[in-house]
């Protein structure tokens, strides 16, 4: 007897179901295989307009067949980012995708850009359908008395934006760069030094600015004359601050409006009376407060210095009526002085580069201990020694695991007292499955023993999401404990972005065929006469490759492998080097 059941096929579901999962992959996925299963395929994601294009870490073969196959006007986000700072490979793009066509193009980030990337860019699409823009330029090489201005294209920009995010080295900024965004809020992000009357001709000038993120306060006094309340302002972050809290506090009196501030850095900010005192003046609308200070204090009397100075955040002001808590502790010890730090709790920092000291005292609270929680922590330097292994063991039994949830960077070096130091026991404290970079240092002066070998390459290979992996040169050139045998033996083969050091041309080879989801490798060497023989063996070896170098490392934004019994018709297919880079 025949059944009568149907076999189900997911051709068989409506486009507008087929569309909705193509939401959830990525463009790669849809052009580069979904499309060719099938004329009907072909056809659906013809039809398909809400591309996420993201082609950070992305080959250079693939690359170019994206900016092909995915229709201009069938993007509806997309991400760009220089992944080797100068390898530009944004410039690609630029030579491929015709952005003038990107008529549903609604959320744009750019990342590592140049300025005159950006601006050519921001002139070829169509800023009035835009509703985020994200654009972090690259550190600038240029003088620092130079000025660098507020691109062109958004000093007269009248869009539907909402969120808008500016983070560039600037020196200087025009007093004219106005960023007006018609009547929806809008975010505006700057990193490095500008001059206070820019900074406030600036806010002054974008009335519909609500949220400004800057590194610091620039350096200058604010002229309360000149510049009126800058009541538009509701979110204000400074990430990096160097000033005396004089200074801040002269900014900080024309924004009566805000209702989130955060602040990290600075300098003589531990008291929280007067914080209570301005802030009921100044800032009544403030709902929350986070912060992170650090001041260096005499080794005398080190413990009730901390007690005082927590006791001044224990006002009913602080734990009543505003409810925001706080923590004190004490980090690095110096012959004549020690480190403290004073900062809101859940902390807010993203970064931890002094882990080992962070972990090794308790600090002192004025809430209880279930919300010194790390959930901001992203990226973070961890020593790996029984020290360390230890004080998160300590630190976890405080609070809920995994101690770190978020983290997606993470640099791990490794000293002598590594001995019976199991990494499978940081998944204790870190959610092992948001790392995406790792990098691996050493403090060796052994070979690595076949232990620690072994435990690396499976710490490793428990990374789901891991994307760039750099092994420090230091790990196998200037201290040769390793070989490369070993080295490509803890390597996932999933890994899209490598750094590592070789000595010698045939182990290129070696590494490609080992790692062959790679897009862009940068090899390290100790001998300057290995540069020119890695390029010449891409050129050989690969089309369509991109080299770039300096005296340590070549960097090769990857093409295609070629076959031995392809060589003949590659002759008339030459590497390209970049034109930035030094002529071999």
């Amino acid at each position: 007897m025949i059944s009568n059941r149907l076999t189900p096929s997911i051709d068989a579901l409506p486009v507008e179901i087929l569309h909705i999962i193509f939401d959830n992959l990525d463009a790669q996925t849809i052009s580069l295989s979904i499309r060719l299963l099938s004329r009907f395929f072909r056809s659906v994601v013809h039809s398909y307009n809400r591309y996420a294009l993201n082609l950070s870490f992305t080959s250079k073969s693939d690359y170019q067949q994206l900016c092909r196959c995915v229709p201009p006007e069938n993007i509806y986000s997309l991400t760009l980012s220089n992944d080797h700072h100068r390898l530009n490979q944004i410039n690609v793009l630029i030579s491929f995708l015709n952005l003038s066509q990107a008529s549903r193009l609604h959320s744009l980030k750019l990342l590592d850009i140049s300025e005159q990337q950006l601006n050519s860019i921001l002139e070829s699409i169509d800023l009035k359908i835009l509703v985020y823009l994200s654009c972090r330029l690259r550190k600038s090489s240029k003088n620092c008395a130079e000025v660098t201005n507020v691109p062109p294209a958004l000093t007269v920009l009248q869009t539907s934006l909402t969120h808008l995010e500016f983070k560039a080295s600037l020196t200087a900024m025009r007093s004219d760069g106005v960023l007006s965004v018609g009547d929806t809020a809008a975010l505006i992000m700057f990193e490095d030094r500008m001059r206070i009357d820019a900074l406030c001709q600036l806010v002054q000038c974008s009335p519909y600015l609500c949220s400004l993120n800057i590194t610091d306060v620039p350096f200058g006094t604010v002229n309360h004359a000149r510049f009126r309340s800058f009541s538009q302002l509701k979110s204000l972050t400074f990430t990096d601050l160097s000033v005396d809290i004089k200074d801040l506090e002269s900014f900080l009196a024309l924004t009566p409006a805000l209702v989130y501030l955060k602040l990290i850095g600075g300098r003589r900010m531990l008291n929280g009376k007067r914080w209570e005192e301005f802030i009921q003046i100044n800032l009544p609308h403030l709902e929350k407060f986070q912060f992170y200070f650090r001041e260096a204090r005499s080794r005398e009397s080190i413990s009730q210095d901390l007690k005082n100075t927590l006791n001044l955040f224990k006002s009913p002001f602080w734990a009543e009526y505003k409810k925001w808590f706080v923590a004190c502790q004490c980090l690095c010890q110096y012959e004549t002085y020690i480190s403290i730090c004073v900062y809101s709790i859940p902390i807010c920092i993203s970064h931890m580069d002094d882990c080992k000291s962070t972990l090794a005292t308790k600090p002192l609270i004025t809430s209880s201990r279930d919300m010194l929680t790390m959930h901001s922590i992203r990226s973070m330097a961890l020593t790996v020694d029984r020290t360390t292994m230890r004080n998160l063991q300590k630190q976890s039994l405080l609070i809920d695991r995994p101690l770190f949830r978020n983290v997606t960077d993470i640099e791990l070096e490794f000293s002598d007292d590594e001995s019976n130091v199991s990494l499978n026991s940081l998944s204790e404290f870190i959610d092992l499955s948001r790392l995406m970079h790792v990098k691996i240092s050493n403090s060796y002066s052994h070979k690595i023993t076949n232990h620690l070998l072994a435990d690396i390459k499976r710490f490793l290979t428990d990374l789901p999401n891991l994307t760039s992996l750099l092994i420090h040169s230091d790990f196998y050139l200037n201290k040769p404990f390793l070989t490369i045998e070993e080295v490509l033996a803890i390597i996932p083969s999933h890994v899209k972005y490598l750094q590592i050091p070789i000595d010698q041309i045939g182990q290129i080879d070696m590494v490609w065929q080992t790692c062959q989801n790679l897009s862009i490798i940068e090899l390290r060497v100790n001998k300057d006469t290995l540069l020119s023989a890695i390029v010449k063996w891409f050129d050989k070896n690969s089309v369509n490759t991109a080299c770039i170098y300096d005296r340590k490392a070549v960097v090769v934004w990857l093409g295609k492998r070629i076959s031995p019994s392809s060589e003949s018709d590659h002759s008339r297919k030459r590497i390209k080097v970049l034109s930035n880079s030094k002529k071999i």
